[in-house]
């Protein structure tokens, strides 16, 4: 049966062209290397969270390449970019926006930032260049090339000894064009055994979205889209052929279907999803890809979709642990246990100034989108009475309670928030992980036993292991935040 209120898309165009083609062009036939997978290429090659990256990969055989992508800009917030490995020789990054847009360079090692405004060793108005870590770093300056603000540029000229972030803060929203060309350094990258991320990406209503290329060689590899929107994946051959697709594809239905294709063994949610809602697709390749692949997705409605991937593990479900935080003292001078956190100075090494610095963390190193930093930043940064048992109120969105009855399989995933709501003050952690078999999850947490220490423990989500002050978590999706 075909989707019911639904119109076939058919063979059409991405678009006719009108005044909304510019906007979508932005979205169409971007590179996003992910680390070892590159989507636009999936990156299984330089990975990302917004809506691109740099890729290294692709250079001639001298090393030597260029590219560009388009780039979302928020509002008052900072974005990732991308980032540049080491080994890269002269390199240059213009970046185009008839918005008010300020680049950021960043050690990708210590964080120290080398670009930026106003802590940065380059940080002023006109032109400047420095010397760091054997890079020769120079930059337009705020005031930006000459052409107006929002158009600056950032040029090494000898080869990056370390690996560096090259984010964008934007004094108003709106999206960036990113010119990258290099001289020397870049290479046909190899797939790296392992590995994962997630990155988000724009839905456009009615219209076909590249979400990336997937490369050959590829082992045991996991996609999953989640969207609250209405939006399906489609996966295409290098000839053209349709694998996942609504109506013409090898898989079309509603419901979990698999086929094998040139060697490859393929399963699909189908277009109902995972169960837990329209939008909530996954794409699931046992064994070794064979051939390069597209992924696209077609939106029934606007809106954004949240894209995690990983490879390598047999039996894979697409859950990767997060990287290892670097708060783990009360002491700790990260900038997300002291300027970055809104619990800073009496509240260090309590569980809500390690919890909220935790996520402001993996929001900055491109785990999270940029809107789950903004949201906590505005329901907490400057107000009162912000104990853990009040973070439901503060943040808003459904917490689910797992006092009367555990939580729901397709809700255990890492990236939650765990509160308790019982005592004076109530207590959160943050999850890292769940296992394979979603019977366990990994909680991170600080002053667990009034010590302001740091834990990181497993904890069962059916039985004991995770009562405290006499109650059981609530769970808070920062991705979905109402779901």
């Amino acid at each position: 049966m075909g989707k019911e209120g639904r119109v076939s898309q058919g063979n059409q165009p991405i678009c006719e062209w009108d005044e909304s083609c510019e906007m979508i062009e932005e979205y169409i036939m971007k590179k996003k290397c992910l680390s070892g997978v590159c989507l636009g290429t999936l990156g299984i090659v330089a990975p990302h969270t917004t809506l691109a990256d740099f890729d290294f990969c692709s250079g001639g055989s001298s090393g030597s390449g260029s590219g560009q992508f388009q780039q979302k800009i928020l509002r008052k917030a900072v974005v990732n970019v991308g980032k540049i490995p080491s080994g890269i020789t002269g390199l240059s990054i213009k970046l185009n926006s008839n918005k008010d847009v300020d680049i950021q360079l960043i050690d990708g090692e210590n964080g120290t930032e080398i670009v930026a405004w106003p802590n940065g060793i380059l940080k002023s108005y006109g032109y400047q260049s420095t010397n760091y870590r054997g890079m020769s770093i120079a930059w337009s300056g705020y005031s930006g090339d000459g052409t107006g603000f929002g158009n600056e540029y950032i040029r090494i000229a000898n080869q990056t000894t370390h690996k560096l972030l090259m984010k964008a803060y934007g004094y108003e929203a709106g999206f960036a064009t990113v010119n990258y060309s290099w001289s020397g350094g870049g290479a046909n990258c190899q797939v790296a055994e392992t590995g994962g991320n997630s990155f988000q990406q724009q839905i456009l209503y009615r219209n076909t979205i590249k979400v990336g290329d997937i490369p050959p060689g590829v082992n045991n590899l996991y996609i999953k889209l989640k969207s609250t929107k209405d939006v399906d994946i489609q996966l295409y051959d290098q000839d053209g052929s349709k694998i996942v697709h609504w109506p013409n594809g090898i898989l079309n239905k509603d419901v979990t279907q698999s086929t094998t294709y040139r060697g490859m063994n393929i399963e699909w949610s189908g277009y109902n999803g995972d169960g837990t809602g329209k939008g909530n697709e996954y794409i699931k390749i046992t064994g070794k890809t064979t051939r390069t692949l597209t992924m696209m997705a077609y939106g029934y409605q606007a809106g954004y979709a949240y894209v995690e991937y990983s490879w390598g593990n047999e039996g894979n479900t697409g859950e990767q642990p997060f990287p290892e935080t670097v708060i783990k003292s009360k002491t700790s001078s990260s900038k997300y246990a002291t300027t970055d956190n809104a619990f800073k100075g009496n509240l260090n090494g309590q569980c809500t100034w390690y919890s909220y610095g935790r996520v402001i963390e993996l929001v900055d190193k491109g785990y999270f989108p940029a809107e789950v930093g903004q949201r906590m930043r505005n329901a907490f940064w400057g107000k009162s009475g912000r104990d853990a048992k009040n973070w439901p109120s503060f943040l808003g969105g459904n917490w689910t309670p797992t006092v009367v009855d555990p939580l729901p399989m397709e809700k255990r995933k890492k990236g939650l928030l765990a509160v308790w709501v019982k005592g004076e003050h109530g207590h959160v952690g943050f999850v890292e992980e769940v296992s394979p078999d979603k019977t366990k999850y990994r909680l991170s947490d600080f002053n667990r036993g009034d010590d302001l220490k740091y834990r990181d423990k497993w904890y069962n989500f059916v039985g004991k292991s995770d009562s405290l002050i006499g109650t059981y978590p609530r769970f808070y999706d920062l991705n979905n935040p109402n779901w």
